[in-house]
């Protein structure tokens, strides 16, 4: 980004009082945009490092762990070795939706519960507020990263939230 850089779809470009870029960008949308644009690791590095975390858990004496923040592919890993007997401890596992969700993904996502030998998928983690650097409050920020935003930036949108609500009804 440099100094004319407008701001990118969901996130803001940081800048000091004369409007020098500090290299810091806010906006969750904007980074979920960002790890969406990265390659996801082939099916077999992710099971490697899903069974590689579990035999150290294990070693250090852990039977179990809550997985607060998956997606769906990183969930059927885990039944996946679960079902092949790959897997060394309980993983309780939690969906979470990520910023720019569609409402079609939503309805497609892993929302009933269920609960295997090793596994369970046993909730949904949201985050509505816009995390720690563009917390999305009532009250505007007394220095706002974002002037266009003084109150912060919410991580889902009203119409986002609702749908995920309505689905998992």
């Amino acid at each position: 980004f440099g100094v004319s850089s407008p701001n990118p779809s969901g996130g803001t470009i940081v800048r000091d009082g004369d409007g020098t870029v500090t290299g810091h960008v806010v906006g969750a949308n904007y980074v979920a945009e960002l790890a969406r644009s990265l390659p996801a690791p082939s099916e077999r590095a992710l099971r490697e490092a899903i069974r590689l975390a579990g035999e150290r858990y294990s070693a250090a004496g852990i039977t179990g762990v809550i997985e607060p923040g998956l997606q769906p592919e990183e969930i059927d890993a885990y039944a996946r070795l679960d079902a092949e007997r790959q897997l060394p401890l309980r993983v309780h596992m939690m969906w979470r939706p990520l910023p720019g969700i569609s409402l079609d993904e939503i309805r497609a996502g892993r929302l009933r519960p269920w609960r295997r030998e090793r596994t369970s998928l046993f909730g949904i983690k949201l985050g509505v507020d816009g995390g720690v650097e563009t917390g999305y409050h009532r009250d505007p920020y007394a220095h706002p990263d974002d002037p266009d935003y003084p109150c912060g930036k919410p991580l889902l949108a009203a119409e986002q939230l609702t749908g995920i609500c309505r689905a998992a009804a």
